[in-house]
Protein backbone atom coordinates (compact mmCIF):
# COMPACT_ATOMS: atom_id res chain seq x y z
CA UNK A 1 0.00 0.00 0.00
CA UNK A 2 1.41 3.54 -0.62
CA UNK A 3 2.49 5.98 2.57
CA UNK A 4 0.49 7.81 3.49
CA UNK A 5 0.51 11.60 3.48
CA UNK A 6 2.49 13.02 6.54
CA UNK A 7 -0.29 16.23 6.49
CA UNK A 8 -3.50 16.27 4.70
CA UNK A 9 -3.52 18.22 1.58
CA UNK A 10 -4.76 21.21 2.68
CA UNK A 11 -8.45 22.90 1.54
CA UNK A 12 -7.10 26.13 -0.25
CA UNK A 13 -4.57 23.87 -2.16
CA UNK A 14 -7.67 21.52 -3.56
CA UNK A 15 -9.40 24.58 -4.70
CA UNK A 16 -6.40 26.61 -6.12
CA UNK A 17 -6.03 23.26 -8.24
CA UNK A 18 -9.45 23.09 -9.49
CA UNK A 19 -9.22 27.20 -10.02
CA UNK A 20 -5.54 27.27 -11.26
CA UNK A 21 -5.26 23.97 -12.78
CA UNK A 22 -1.58 24.24 -11.02
CA UNK A 23 -1.12 23.98 -7.42
CA UNK A 24 2.91 23.96 -5.40
CA UNK A 25 3.05 21.39 -2.38
CA UNK A 26 5.87 22.08 -0.22
CA UNK A 27 8.04 19.26 1.62
CA UNK A 28 5.17 16.74 0.70
CA UNK A 29 7.77 14.02 -0.88
CA UNK A 30 9.17 12.63 2.74
CA UNK A 31 13.16 13.03 2.48
CA UNK A 32 13.65 9.21 1.70
CA UNK A 33 11.94 8.88 -1.03
CA UNK A 34 13.67 12.21 -2.26
CA UNK A 35 16.73 10.49 -1.43
CA UNK A 36 16.31 7.40 -3.17
CA UNK A 37 15.34 9.15 -6.63
CA UNK A 38 18.14 11.64 -7.00
CA UNK A 39 21.06 9.04 -7.51
CA UNK A 40 18.47 6.95 -9.67
CA UNK A 41 17.88 10.10 -11.81
CA UNK A 42 22.04 10.72 -11.90
CA UNK A 43 22.32 7.55 -13.13
CA UNK A 44 19.78 7.53 -16.03
CA UNK A 45 21.51 11.10 -17.08
CA UNK A 46 23.97 8.96 -19.34
CA UNK A 47 22.11 6.07 -20.62
CA UNK A 48 19.17 8.40 -22.39
CA UNK A 49 19.01 10.14 -25.48
CA UNK A 50 19.06 13.52 -25.89
CA UNK A 51 16.21 15.46 -27.15
CA UNK A 52 17.01 18.80 -29.22
CA UNK A 53 15.60 21.76 -30.29
CA UNK A 54 17.58 22.26 -32.91
CA UNK A 55 20.40 20.60 -34.33
CA UNK A 56 23.08 23.61 -34.21
CA UNK A 57 22.26 23.65 -30.45
CA UNK A 58 25.53 23.00 -27.98
CA UNK A 59 22.97 22.10 -25.24
CA UNK A 60 20.62 19.19 -24.98
CA UNK A 61 17.27 18.39 -23.55
CA UNK A 62 17.33 15.07 -21.85
CA UNK A 63 14.33 12.48 -21.66
CA UNK A 64 13.03 9.06 -20.93
CA UNK A 65 9.36 7.85 -20.40
CA UNK A 66 8.02 4.17 -18.48
CA UNK A 67 10.94 4.09 -16.30
CA UNK A 68 9.18 2.56 -13.92
CA UNK A 69 8.38 -0.89 -15.95
CA UNK A 70 12.19 -1.61 -16.17
CA UNK A 71 13.75 -0.16 -13.00
CA UNK A 72 12.52 -0.85 -9.45
CA UNK A 73 13.07 2.63 -7.50
CA UNK A 74 11.01 4.15 -10.46
CA UNK A 75 8.53 1.12 -9.86
CA UNK A 76 8.20 1.62 -6.26
CA UNK A 77 7.75 5.06 -6.10
CA UNK A 78 4.29 4.66 -8.35
CA UNK A 79 3.38 1.80 -6.15
CA UNK A 80 4.29 3.18 -2.55
CA UNK A 81 4.99 7.17 -2.05
CA UNK A 82 2.58 8.86 -1.07
CA UNK A 83 2.27 10.45 -5.10
CA UNK A 84 -1.32 8.61 -5.45
CA UNK A 85 -2.55 10.45 -2.34
CA UNK A 86 -1.75 13.66 -3.82
CA UNK A 87 -3.41 12.76 -6.81
CA UNK A 88 -6.39 11.71 -5.16
CA UNK A 89 -6.69 14.35 -2.75
CA UNK A 90 -6.16 17.38 -5.56
CA UNK A 91 -8.44 15.72 -8.35
CA UNK A 92 -11.08 14.09 -5.24
CA UNK A 93 -11.21 11.06 -6.66
CA UNK A 94 -11.57 7.83 -5.33
CA UNK A 95 -9.58 5.70 -7.68
CA UNK A 96 -6.19 6.24 -8.60
CA UNK A 97 -4.35 4.69 -11.70
CA UNK A 98 -0.76 4.92 -12.54
CA UNK A 99 -0.40 5.91 -15.75
CA UNK A 100 3.04 6.81 -16.78
CA UNK A 101 6.54 8.61 -15.90
CA UNK A 102 8.73 10.69 -17.73
CA UNK A 103 12.15 11.77 -16.92
CA UNK A 104 12.78 15.52 -17.53
CA UNK A 105 16.52 16.57 -17.30
CA UNK A 106 18.44 19.94 -18.54
CA UNK A 107 22.05 19.96 -17.60
CA UNK A 108 23.88 23.16 -17.10
CA UNK A 109 23.43 25.37 -20.17
CA UNK A 110 20.83 23.73 -21.60
CA UNK A 111 19.25 26.23 -24.55
CA UNK A 112 16.67 23.81 -25.33
CA UNK A 113 13.10 25.44 -24.26
CA UNK A 114 10.24 23.31 -23.54
CA UNK A 115 7.83 24.86 -25.96
CA UNK A 116 4.46 26.12 -24.11
CA UNK A 117 1.92 23.22 -24.70
CA UNK A 118 -1.04 20.98 -22.31
CA UNK A 119 -0.49 17.27 -22.40
CA UNK A 120 -3.95 16.42 -22.91
CA UNK A 121 -3.47 15.81 -26.63
CA UNK A 122 -0.32 13.95 -26.22
CA UNK A 123 -1.82 10.91 -24.58
CA UNK A 124 -4.77 8.39 -25.41
CA UNK A 125 -7.26 9.48 -23.04
CA UNK A 126 -10.31 11.34 -22.09
CA UNK A 127 -11.62 12.70 -18.97
CA UNK A 128 -10.81 15.66 -16.54
CA UNK A 129 -9.15 13.55 -13.80
CA UNK A 130 -5.96 13.80 -15.02
CA UNK A 131 -2.66 14.89 -13.64
CA UNK A 132 1.21 15.27 -13.31
CA UNK A 133 3.07 15.02 -10.29
CA UNK A 134 6.56 16.94 -11.11
CA UNK A 135 9.07 16.05 -8.66
CA UNK A 136 12.61 17.96 -8.68
CA UNK A 137 15.77 16.39 -7.21
CA UNK A 138 17.67 19.98 -7.49
CA UNK A 139 16.64 23.78 -6.10
CA UNK A 140 14.88 24.62 -9.20
CA UNK A 141 13.69 27.93 -10.51
CA UNK A 142 12.64 29.86 -13.62
CA UNK A 143 16.22 30.80 -14.96
CA UNK A 144 17.28 27.05 -14.33
CA UNK A 145 14.42 25.76 -16.54
CA UNK A 146 11.76 25.76 -13.78
CA UNK A 147 7.98 25.11 -15.35
CA UNK A 148 5.57 28.44 -16.00
CA UNK A 149 2.06 27.84 -15.96
CA UNK A 150 -0.81 29.77 -17.70
CA UNK A 151 -3.19 29.77 -14.29
CA UNK A 152 -6.91 28.62 -15.55
CA UNK A 153 -6.19 27.52 -19.11
CA UNK A 154 -7.45 24.24 -18.16
CA UNK A 155 -10.67 25.62 -18.46
CA UNK A 156 -10.74 27.49 -21.66
CA UNK A 157 -12.48 24.76 -23.13
CA UNK A 158 -9.74 24.01 -25.96
CA UNK A 159 -7.22 21.61 -27.45
CA UNK A 160 -3.84 22.89 -29.33
CA UNK A 161 -1.65 20.57 -30.85
CA UNK A 162 1.02 18.34 -29.17
CA UNK A 163 4.18 20.65 -29.57
CA UNK A 164 7.45 19.05 -28.51
CA UNK A 165 10.98 19.99 -28.19
CA UNK A 166 11.91 17.69 -31.33
CA UNK A 167 9.60 19.37 -33.40
CA UNK A 168 8.24 15.50 -34.20
CA UNK A 169 5.80 16.17 -37.38
CA UNK A 170 3.48 13.05 -36.39
CA UNK A 171 2.20 14.97 -33.38
CA UNK A 172 1.28 17.87 -35.46
CA UNK A 173 -0.94 15.97 -37.81
CA UNK A 174 -4.07 16.78 -35.90
CA UNK A 175 -7.38 19.23 -36.49
CA UNK A 176 -6.43 21.22 -32.99
CA UNK A 177 -5.02 24.87 -33.54
CA UNK A 178 -1.62 25.83 -32.47
CA UNK A 179 -0.78 26.39 -29.44
CA UNK A 180 -0.94 30.42 -28.30
CA UNK A 181 1.99 32.23 -28.85
CA UNK A 182 1.76 33.08 -25.28
CA UNK A 183 5.48 34.60 -24.98
CA UNK A 184 4.51 37.55 -27.50
CA UNK A 185 2.40 39.09 -24.99
CA UNK A 186 2.79 37.66 -21.67
CA UNK A 187 0.95 40.31 -19.58
CA UNK A 188 -2.26 39.02 -21.27
CA UNK A 189 -1.54 35.95 -19.30
CA UNK A 190 -1.56 35.26 -15.74
CA UNK A 191 1.22 33.36 -15.88
CA UNK A 192 2.71 31.50 -12.30
CA UNK A 193 5.70 29.64 -11.72
CA UNK A 194 7.78 29.16 -8.28
CA UNK A 195 11.16 28.33 -6.77
CA UNK A 196 11.27 24.48 -5.76
CA UNK A 197 13.25 22.83 -3.52
CA UNK A 198 13.82 19.14 -3.23
CA UNK A 199 10.95 17.46 -1.53
CA UNK A 200 8.58 20.25 -2.84
CA UNK A 201 6.08 18.91 -5.57
CA UNK A 202 3.83 20.59 -8.73
CA UNK A 203 0.95 19.42 -9.02
CA UNK A 204 -1.29 20.51 -12.87
CA UNK A 205 -3.80 19.37 -14.77
CA UNK A 206 -3.17 17.27 -18.12
CA UNK A 207 -5.26 20.50 -19.78
CA UNK A 208 -2.94 23.77 -18.21
CA UNK A 209 -0.58 25.17 -20.48
CA UNK A 210 2.89 25.14 -19.48
CA UNK A 211 6.58 25.76 -20.61
CA UNK A 212 10.08 26.17 -19.38
CA UNK A 213 13.01 28.04 -20.65
CA UNK A 214 16.53 26.57 -20.65
CA UNK A 215 18.79 26.19 -17.88
CA UNK A 216 20.56 29.26 -18.09
CA UNK A 217 22.41 28.04 -14.76
CA UNK A 218 25.89 26.14 -14.08
CA UNK A 219 23.71 23.09 -12.30
CA UNK A 220 21.52 20.14 -13.73
CA UNK A 221 17.47 20.31 -13.54
CA UNK A 222 16.78 16.97 -12.83
CA UNK A 223 13.23 16.39 -12.45
CA UNK A 224 10.73 13.24 -12.57
CA UNK A 225 7.37 13.60 -13.29
CA UNK A 226 4.30 10.89 -12.81
CA UNK A 227 1.30 10.69 -14.46
CA UNK A 228 -2.10 9.93 -12.44
CA UNK A 229 -5.95 9.51 -13.51
CA UNK A 230 -8.92 9.02 -11.73
CA UNK A 231 -12.42 8.04 -11.64
CA UNK A 232 -14.02 9.58 -15.16
CA UNK A 233 -10.86 8.49 -17.44
CA UNK A 234 -11.83 6.74 -20.26
CA UNK A 235 -8.61 5.02 -22.96
CA UNK A 236 -9.82 6.61 -26.29
CA UNK A 237 -6.67 5.99 -28.93
CA UNK A 238 -7.22 8.57 -32.02
CA UNK A 239 -4.47 9.56 -34.39
CA UNK A 240 -1.13 11.88 -32.91
CA UNK A 241 -0.98 10.22 -29.79
CA UNK A 242 1.69 8.60 -27.93
CA UNK A 243 1.82 4.91 -28.12
CA UNK A 244 3.82 2.61 -25.26
CA UNK A 245 5.74 -0.06 -27.21
CA UNK A 246 3.85 -2.66 -24.49
CA UNK A 247 0.99 -4.39 -25.03
CA UNK A 248 -2.32 -4.23 -22.87
CA UNK A 249 -5.81 -5.09 -23.15
CA UNK A 250 -7.77 -2.05 -22.35
CA UNK A 251 -10.29 -1.01 -24.98
CA UNK A 252 -11.48 2.31 -25.96
CA UNK A 253 -14.06 3.74 -23.57
CA UNK A 254 -12.90 1.85 -20.92
CA UNK A 255 -11.04 3.00 -17.74
CA UNK A 256 -7.29 2.45 -17.84
CA UNK A 257 -6.57 -1.13 -16.04
CA UNK A 258 -4.04 -4.05 -15.99
CA UNK A 259 -0.55 -4.08 -15.38
CA UNK A 260 0.65 -1.50 -17.60
CA UNK A 261 -1.76 0.85 -16.07
CA UNK A 262 -2.39 -0.54 -12.79
CA UNK A 263 -4.46 0.61 -10.08
CA UNK A 264 -2.88 1.73 -6.69
CA UNK A 265 -6.00 3.89 -4.77
CA UNK A 266 -8.06 2.70 -3.02
CA UNK A 267 -5.72 -0.41 -2.75
CA UNK A 268 -3.37 -2.24 -5.56
CA UNK A 269 -5.13 -5.23 -7.54
CA UNK A 270 -2.63 -8.33 -6.62
CA UNK A 271 -2.95 -8.83 -10.83
CA UNK A 272 -2.06 -6.06 -11.71
CA UNK A 273 1.23 -5.84 -9.75
CA UNK A 274 2.34 -9.47 -9.84
CA UNK A 275 4.15 -9.37 -13.34
CA UNK A 276 6.36 -6.29 -12.40
CA UNK A 277 7.05 -8.05 -9.58
CA UNK A 278 8.53 -10.85 -11.08
CA UNK A 279 11.25 -8.29 -12.82
CA UNK A 280 11.52 -5.66 -15.40
CA UNK A 281 9.12 -5.33 -18.24
CA UNK A 282 10.74 -4.26 -21.35
CA UNK A 283 9.46 -3.11 -24.29
CA UNK A 284 7.64 -5.63 -26.72
CA UNK A 285 9.85 -5.58 -29.87
CA UNK A 286 6.86 -6.40 -32.32
CA UNK A 287 5.05 -3.37 -30.90
CA UNK A 288 8.33 -1.22 -31.30
CA UNK A 289 8.20 -2.33 -34.92
CA UNK A 290 4.92 -1.41 -35.58
CA UNK A 291 5.25 1.77 -33.81
CA UNK A 292 8.30 3.39 -35.47
CA UNK A 293 7.37 1.78 -39.12
CA UNK A 294 3.53 4.05 -38.44
CA UNK A 295 5.26 7.07 -37.49
CA UNK A 296 7.59 6.54 -40.15
CA UNK A 297 4.73 6.76 -42.94
CA UNK A 298 3.15 9.46 -40.77
CA UNK A 299 6.63 11.67 -41.11
CA UNK A 300 6.58 10.60 -44.91
CA UNK A 301 2.98 11.49 -45.80
CA UNK A 302 3.18 14.84 -43.91
CA UNK A 303 6.68 15.57 -45.68
CA UNK A 304 5.14 14.89 -49.19
CA UNK A 305 2.01 17.40 -48.30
Amino acid sequence: MCDELEQPIEQSAIEQFARDGVVVLRNVIPKSWVERMAPALALLADDIRPVRGHAAEPGSFIADTVIWQVINDFRDFAWYSPAARIAAALMRSKRINFYHDQLFIKPPHCVVRTPWHHDITFWPLEGEQICTIWLPTDTVEVASGGVEFVAGSHLWGKRFKAVRPDNLSYMLSTEFEDPPDIDSDRSHYNIVSWTLNPGDVLVFDARTLHGASGNLKGDPRRAFATRWVGDDVRYMPRAATVRFPWKHDVRPGEPLSGPLFPQILPEPIAQERYQRSRGPVHKNPELVREIRNDYQAAEAQLRSQ
